[in-house]
């Protein structure tokens, strides 16, 4: 019930004809970590701190700089999102009334607003006024950048988000050059992820083998991974995973047995190296989320919001 006792303890400054932008009102909690500036390092007056992050990182082309440039924007598009639904959230008459509500249902929606409401209170004061439009281009052209210098972690966040993320307004020229650039780096990206034994893209990569064809989509036409390396990077994973995703990948590898692309012996090698690399790497270690995609942000606590 978390959300349901904020709306009933919000400022009344919220409750006015403003409603449609009033969670800019809200208070804000401690800065978040490795995002936010320091008490001692506060936003000029005007300005957010993703402003002066954006206008102090330009020039700066090394591999770590640009990684804290993308993770961050995707913090405050994040931020945005959230305070979407809290706007929606304020207005919302379903919490006026939630006799008529299932507890299982209620419990769901708290859960979601709650996330929302903590997102936009612990990132407000470093992206408040944030545009949207430009955070989605910064994240871009700084992930694609930083994946072109061989970061790991943008090689993983680039071919998980996809071509065009966060699903901001483009032109029709900007969304197709979006498109080639993905359709011609996502493999080599993914190929060197799949190779260092990361778990984010192994679903996504099984899927591709055994889940529907998208038709007439771009996306049908990206080359698929090495399937002895896809198979390997998959038992790799399964080792790794939480209990649900690896029944999960278990079952997705029976659906690629069946598909005849590699031999008896192929999978006992690729299974013998996956089971090597656990023992070597792994062995001890708490359970991974494997669909996890919280790499890609500063605030990484935060993700997912739903």
């Amino acid at each position: 019930m978390i959300a349901w006792l904020w709306l009933q303890q919000r400022p009344d400054t919220l409750v006015t004809a403003g409603l449609a932008r009033a969670s800019d009102q809200l208070s804000v909690g401690p800065d978040a970590s490795n995002v936010a500036p320091s008490a001692n390092n506060a936003p000029s007056a005007g300005k957010s701190g993703w402003d002066e992050a954006f206008a102090s990182a330009r020039g700066k082309q090394d591999a770590r700089s640009l990684e804290t440039l993308f993770k961050r924007a995707n913090d405050c598009l994040l931020y945005a999102r959230a305070k979407d639904r809290v706007d929606e959230l304020l207005v919302d008459e379903r919490w006026k009334n939630l006799s008529d509500i299932s507890p299982e249902r209620l419990q769901r929606l708290d859960t979601s607003s709650a996330k929302a409401i903590r997102v936009v209170q612990e990132l407000g004061d470093y992206c408040r006024g944030s545009d949207p439009a430009q955070l989605a281009q910064a994240s871009s052209d700084a992930l694609f950048a930083a994946a072109m210098q061989g970061s790991a972690v943008a090689e993983n966040c680039f071919f998980s988000m996809g071509p065009s993320a966060w699903g901001v307004p483009r032109t029709a020229l900007e969304k197709q050059a979006e498109m080639e650039r993905y359709l011609k780096y996502a493999p080599d990206f993914r190929q060197r992820s799949l190779e260092r034994g990361d778990t984010l893209l192994v679903n996504r990569t099984l899927f591709e083998y055994t889940g529907t064809a998208m038709d007439a989509s771009p996306m049908a036409t990206l080359r698929k991974a090495d399937p002895t390396l896809a198979w390997r990077s998959a038992r790799l994973a399964s080792l790794r995973a939480l209990p649900d995703q690896r029944t999960s990948i278990e079952a997705q590898l029976e659906r690629f047995r069946t598909l005849g692309l590699l031999s008896p012996s192929q999978i006992a090698a690729a299974d013998s190296w996956a089971k090597d690399a656990y023992q070597r790497d792994y062995s001890g270690k708490p359970a991974q989320d494997i669909d996890s995609d919280a790499q890609c942000f500063a605030s990484h606590e935060l993700v997912p919001l739903d």
